[in-house]
């Protein structure tokens, strides 16, 4: 959003000042989900009815440690294809559902709120457990999932083993400049509807043009963003860099150096805020961008995913791994 995120605030304020009446500040209508969920073969039945389309990798009577993976704004259950079949050849299941209104979930597109996601990957997490008892159960979440996970693990400590966040998107209103904020606080009030490609932005998600390719004929891939979905993922990663002094639950954190739509800055804040009795560690893959695990380098980053799934503790196989020590300098020397 940095590039023409300009062009976007003249848009905005340009449109504000035409109307010339009371904005009221409406939103997308947010969901609910009250906890407990069916997981069956192909889906995941919610508490509150929704059907959410869930794929599985990996054994499920013989999986030595379980990983529920939560995708990113606009993708879908799919983004972890690559990784499960790493992690099926180690042993360890994965599963990966398209979250509320985004794949093929109803009213694709629209902001579902973030109670609704939390306490989803909540149910789903308990099921797993009743489903694989005394494996471990971790927790990823790539981008916007990464935020959902963070926001998951304080709001329920003892539902996963450990955190695998992959560029989690904590770019937060703290560390955006004023001109993006007031853009944003513009365009949720007059055009709340009103959506946006990034064709122009001129960023790129990954130096693997063939998964772009994937992306981009793919329909449960969302091409356009609406202005309150925006604002809501923006709140989600307001609320997510604040809650993670909170966390308690081993984290591993990964983070190219190429990343495009995470900033450095982003991270930099989130390595501040956790807080040091975490176990926690970053992983940072100096060919690595925003999707780890889908570039051209992204059997790296998969098995060492891999390698924390079975046993959450250093070293990794690439020997990328950072101590929370070291992590500061790394990342917000940049």
């Amino acid at each position: 959003m940095r590039s023409a995120v300009g062009f976007i605030l003249f848009v905005l304020t340009t449109s504000l000042l035409l109307t010339g009446c009371e904005v009221t500040g409406a939103t997308a209508q947010e969901g609910q989900a009250l906890g407990g969920a069916e997981v069956r073969d192909g889906y995941i039945r919610t508490a509150d009815g929704e059907h959410l389309r869930l794929l599985r990798h990996g054994p499920e009577q013989t999986a030595k440690a379980v990983v529920l993976a939560l995708h990113g704004l606009n993708d879908r259950a799919e983004a972890f294809d690559s990784l499960g079949a790493t992690l099926a050849e180690e042993g360890i299941a994965l599963y990966s559902f398209d979250q509320r209104s985004f794949g093929a979930s109803p009213r694709q597109g629209r902001w579902p709120g973030e109670d609704a996601l939390i306490q989803d990957a909540v149910a789903i997490l308990e099921a797993l457990r009743q489903r694989y008892p005394g494996r471990t159960v971790h927790l990823a979440g790539e981008s916007m999932g990464g935020a959902v996970a963070i926001r998951t693990a304080v709001e329920a400590p003892e539902a996963a083993d450990s955190l695998i966040l992959l560029a989690p998107a904590t770019w937060g209103r703290a560390t955006q400049p004023w001109y993006q904020r007031l853009a944003l606080w513009v365009g949720v009030r007059v055009m709340p509807g009103r959506t946006f490609t990034g064709e122009s932005l001129g960023v790129r998600p990954t130096d693997n043009d063939k998964e772009l390719r994937v992306l981009g004929r793919d329909p449960l891939f969302i091409k356009e963003t609406r202005v309150d979905t925006l604002y809501g993922l923006t709140n989600l990663m307001d609320h997510a860099l604040e809650e993670a002094a909170l966390l308690e639950t081993p984290t591993l954190l990964l983070y190219g150096a190429n990343d495009e739509i995470i900033p450095p800055r982003a991270i930099c804040a989130l390595v501040q805020r956790l807080p040091p009795p975490l176990d926690w560690h970053l992983a940072w893959y100096p060919d690595g961008w925003h999707m780890l695990t889908r570039d051209l380098n992204g059997s790296v980053v998969r098995h060492d995913i891999a390698a924390w799934a079975d046993s959450p503790s250093p070293p990794l196989p690439s020997g990328h791994l950072y101590s929370a020590d070291d992590a500061e300098s790394l990342v917000c020397d940049r």
